[in-house]
């Protein structure tokens, strides 16, 4: 069960997290808790699945390569796959999906070299060939939700 602190801790800082050296006392500050209880909450919060991380979105057209990729994983193998593609510190997004394809995932990485070497790795290591999607537009997508009123 979620108390307020931990809704405000979701739904806040999704946009505007403090970039300072010290975050985590800001936002305690500013909720009237302790830092302490900033970062075991978020460390809580992540065991049970409500977020992945807490991290910058960077544009990737500027700081090295991306692409979204999808494999077609036999049934299986899906969990298995799945632990070989996050394996990899390049992989910001893998979800399954209800298709042929059905592990996708996005390999954000330093240079155009080391993204290919990437995903040839994770075809050679799981077994399936890799279907690569660059983009061709790219779209801004604010990634903020309201979760509570």
């Amino acid at each position: 069960m979620l108390d307020d602190i931990d809704q405000q801790l979701l739904q806040s800082y999704q946009r505007d997290f403090p970039l300072t050296e010290n975050p985590f006392q800001e936002i305690g500050a500013a909720l009237g808790i302790e830092e302490e209880e900033v970062i075991h909450r978020y460390q809580r919060l992540q065991e049970e699945g409500f977020i992945s991380r807490i991290g910058p979105l960077v544009n990737h057209a500027k700081v090295g390569a991306s692409t979204l990729v999808a494999i077609a994983a036999p049934p299986d193998t899906i969990e298995t796959n799945a632990e070989i593609i996050n394996s990899y510190v390049e992989i910001n997004h893998n979800y399954l999906r209800e298709h042929h394809y059905n592990l996708w995932f996005v390999v954000t990485a330093k240079d155009e070299a080391r993204m290919h070497t990437v995903i040839s790795e994770i075809e050679s290591r799981t077994g399936c060939n890799a279907l690569v999607l660059p983009m061709v537009k790219s779209f801004y997508i604010d990634l903020g939700f309201k979760l509570w009123q």
